[in-house]
């Protein structure tokens, strides 16, 4: 069966102006979907597609349990705290850049050069799935999840009030940004 015609543009355009693992809908979509699907839409500010005269109105599927994803690492040692890229695999090391390219999503330094060495280039990385974050280890170094070691390769789900030990040099608390959250739910269409 070929489907044509301006809903089918539409519809590719709605898609296109999303971002990487994002569900974009437009209101007469919206309307489509049950209550409990509805409290899950968040609303975007209207803008222009491409192809389409007028700003339009989207929505935001939040399809995924946000309490389920932290948005944030807090550095135990020294408190700093780092907020976790939107993407689906975010990398932590130490290694900043190489060869003029990005190496990792979380540069992991201390203020002493030389714990900071113990930390391997590519530590691990966070791999978002519709369930959460694992944790896979990439380098043979020392990471304990909670206390448990975790082998180069191994994955080990990652949520809000998880410790991650880091080379015994450094430890991160993966944690959730209520404030966002709170803020973020304000911006809900009503079912």
């Amino acid at each position: 069966v070929s489907v044509t015609g301006d809903a089918v543009n539409f519809a590719a355009r709605v898609c296109s102006s999303g971002g990487a693992s994002e569900i974009r809908l437009s209101r007469a979509a919206f309307r489509e979907l049950s209550t409990n699907k509805r409290v899950l839409c968040k609303g975007l500010p209207a803008g222009e597609l491409r192809g389409i005269p007028g700003p339009q109105e989207l929505l935001l599927l939040e399809w995924r349990d946000r309490a389920a994803f932290p948005s944030r690492a807090r550095v135990v040692e020294t408190g700093e705290e780092i907020a976790l890229p939107p993407q689906d695999t975010i990398s932590f090391g130490r290694l900043k850049e190489r060869n003029g390219f990005v190496a990792n999503d979380v540069v992991l330094q201390l203020a002493d050069a030389a714990l900071t060495k113990s930390i391997s280039r590519w530590h691990f990385e966070l791999r978002r799935s519709s369930a959460g974050f694992s944790l896979r280890s990439v380098t043979d170094q020392t990471t304990l999840v909670d206390g448990e070691p975790l082998a180069k390769g191994a994955e080990r789900a990652i949520k809000p009030g998880t410790f991650v030990r880091v080379a015994n040099v450094l430890t991160l608390e993966f944690l959730i940004d209520e404030k966002a959250q709170r803020i973020s739910d304000s911006t809900y269409y009503p079912p």
